[in-house]
Parts: C-alpha cells; structure tokens; sequence
C-alpha cells in the first residue's frame, strides 16, 4: 500500500503562518493590557485642582441685564411724513401734551380734504332723509285730520237735511249722495288711520337708523380730522424723552417708533437671555443682582419667548423696600435662579469641561502622584459648578485646568 509524502514547502508555509498568528496576538495583548499604563509627565504648578464636595445650592443662568423705569410709553408715529419741526430734545423731562415734532403729508391732507367732502354730502343726504319722513308724518296726520273734519261735516249735514226734507223739498236722491260721501270718507279715514300706523312704525326703525348713521358719520368725520392732528406729535405722558434721534427734513414712514417716555418712578430690570434657556425660565423665579455693591434680590415677572437675534425677553420686579438706589439705564450683573436647592456632589468649573464634554475628568492620587482618567455623569453646571450624578465622591480630587495637551492619555505623572 502506498504512503502520501508530505511536501516540505507546504509544512514550512504552515509552520510560518501559526508563528505569525501567535505574534499578532502577544502583540494585541501587550497593547492593551499596557494601554492603561500610557501617561504624561506634567508639573504640579502646571495644573490646577479643585476638591469633590457635597453642596445644596440651586442651579443659575448668568445675565446682564439693565434697569429701565416700569412706567414706559413708546411714542410711534401714526401717520407717516417729513420732520418740520423739532421742539425738545433726547433726554429732556416733558409733560403731558408738551409738543414732541411736527411731521407735514400733502398726500395725508388731500386725502382728508376728499373724505371730508364725502361724508359731509352724506350727512346732508341723511338730513333730506329725515326731513322727508318728518314732511309724510306731517302729511299723513293733515290726511287723517281732514277725513275726521269731513265726516263730522257729512254727517251735521245729513241730519239738517233729514230732518228738513219734506218742509224744503228735499229729493231722496240727493240724501243717497250724501250717504255715499259720508261712507267714502269713512273708508279714507280708515285706510288713512291704517297707512299712518304702518307708517309711523316704519319711520321709528328709519329715524333709529339715520340717528346711528348720523353718529357714525359724525365719528368718521371726527376722525379723519384728527389724522391731521396725529401729524403733530405731543407727548402722551409725564416723563423723560429717550431714544429720540431723528433729524429735519427727515422722512418718517408710519408706524416708525421715534422713542419713548419714562416715568422715572418705580423701576424694573430688563435682560436678553439666550435662548438656550428658553425652557429653563419661567414667571416667578428669582435672581440677585448687585447694584451699586449691594446685593438687590428681584423676580421675573415677564417671559417674553419670541426670540431675536438668538435671544429672548425677560423682565424682573425690584422689591422697593430693599432701599437701593437705581437708575434708568444702569446695567447690573446677576444670577437668575433656574431651580430649586438640591444637594448633590459638585465641583468647581473649570478648564477641563471644554476638553472632555462632562463625560471623563482626571481624579488625583495623592499617594502616587497620578491622575488617572475616570467616567462621570453631569447632572447639571452652570459657570460657577458642576453637578455630578455619578463617578465621583466627595473629598476625591481632580484636575481643573486644561487637558488639552494629555486629553489622549489615560493618565497623568504628577511631578
């Protein structure tokens, strides 16, 4: 029986092929069983570090914000023209009814001319109307008060006649006309009496109406005057006049806000937050601002959601018993509170959130000198510290500054 004979060539390539498989994987088994073992060397006066404790504060946003009277009325223009004349100035202290600007519109003028010309023709058509139903009113009771006369008449008449027929000859003929006139006024009394109570109930419903039209007419009238009267802009309120710049000559299209009047009473803050927070501010919720070095605490009362310029309104109330001074137009810097007090284990802010996006931080060991790289979770930051939902415990230590130059590295030789 014949034996298969192995060929030399084909028992080396095999042999060869097993010893580079055991190679590749000592090799993939040095590199990551060491991978944890891969550090940088930095100095210790190159870092900065900040200690895990436990702390029961609330959540803020940061805002700049101003102060502005509460009591502000915008002066925008409610007809469009060309600045004539220009009575006061930015900044000045106006009264109620005290001449802002004066503003001329030919078109505007022309306009009120033609609208004046129409309703005025209307009002007169009115008064032809009502002076109609007065003349038939007057008719109609004409009507009704000579039938009654006439019948009263027929009928003395055809009394004297029955009475002194046979003496003055009177024929039966002429007391048959008589009878039928006297029936004829009867029948026109009563179709008169008929046609002026229909009458006089249509006229009421008429009359009713002509005096509405009449008032709306007048109104109309009234009020296409008194867009003339707009063209002088007058001062709505007592107050000091801001946001005035506009210039002689100057055209002002309509519904241009030329600036606004505050009473320099009670005052509020004003601040655009971005609208990264829109969801995270509501009425009610408190902040604390310093003014003129002193702590001022203040509410938001109004949440203004329509976003411009990727930022959004709110407006806070200042309790006036706190007694600080304020002043319109001055700008504050304050913390607007966006949750309640909660415990939780925290960290300073730092650096190093911007290299690891809260997911991982550097924790120090004293003992070797290390800072080995550990996962976290964030519950919530603000600029001044760091929630931690889990991997970290209070008293523990991390690096705080930059990891930009070691963020590839697991660890870190602190020497």
């Amino acid at each position: 029986m014949d034996k298969i004979i192995e060929n030399p060539r084909r028992r080396v390539s095999k042999t060869l092929l097993i010893f580079v498989t055991i190679v590749c994987l000592i090799a993939a088994i040095f590199f990551w069983g060491s991978r944890g073992d891969v550090s940088y060397t930095v100095a210790a006066e190159d870092l900065s570090f900040e200690t895990v404790y436990k702390g029961n504060e609330a959540d803020f946003i940061p805002i700049n914000a101003t102060i502005r009277a509460v009591d502000t009325t915008f002066i925008d223009i409610l007809e469009g023209g060309k600045v004539e004349e220009i009575f006061t100035e930015n900044g000045a202290l106006l009264t109620k009814g005290q001449a802002i600007v004066r503003l001329s519109n030919t078109n505007l003028q022309l306009n009120v001319i033609e609208k004046e010309a129409q309703i005025t023709e209307q009002i007169s058509n009115l008064y032809n109307i009502k002076s109609n139903l007065q003349n038939n009113k007057l008719q109609s009771e004409v009507n009704v008060q000579t039938t009654e006369s006439n019948i009263i008449k027929l009928r003395n008449r055809i009394e004297r006649r029955k009475k002194h027929a046979d003496r003055l000859g009177i024929a039966e003929e002429e007391l048959k006309e008589l009878d039928n006139e006297l029936a004829l006024q009867v029948t026109l009394l009563v179709t008169y009496i008929a046609h002026k109570k229909e009458s006089d109930s249509l006229r009421e419903i008429q009359t009713s109406k002509i005096e509405e039209l009449f008032t709306q007419l007048n109104s109309n009238l009234e009020f296409t005057r008194s867009t003339l009267g707009s063209l002088l802009i007058s001062a709505p309120i007592d107050g000091n006049l801001t946001g005035f710049n506009i210039q002689l000559g100057e055209s002002i299209v309509k519904g241009t806000r030329i600036g606004q009047l505050e009473n320099d009473g009670a005052h509020e803050i004003f601040a655009m937050v971005d609208e990264f927070y829109l969801s995270n501010v509501r009425i009610g919720q408190k902040a604390t601002f310093t003014v003129s070095d002193r702590p001022v605490a203040a509410v938001v009362t109004k949440v203004l959601p329509q976003v411009e310029n990727g930022k959004f309104e709110v407006v806070l109330s200042i309790d006036d018993n706190q007694n600080v001074p304020t002043s319109r137009g001055q700008n504050v810097i304050g913390k607007l509170l966006i949750s309640e007090f909660f415990e939780s284990v925290r960290v300073k802010n730092g650096p190093f959130i911007l290299d690891t996006a809260g997911k991982w931080v550097f924790v120090v060991d004293r003992r070797s000198n290390t800072a080995k790289r550990r996962e976290i979770e964030i519950l919530s930051q603000n600029p001044e510290f760091i929630s931690i939902r889990k991997g970290l415990s209070a008293e523990e230590e991390i690096v705080s500054s930059s990891y930009r130059k070691f963020v590839e590295y697991d660890q870190i030789r602190i020497k």
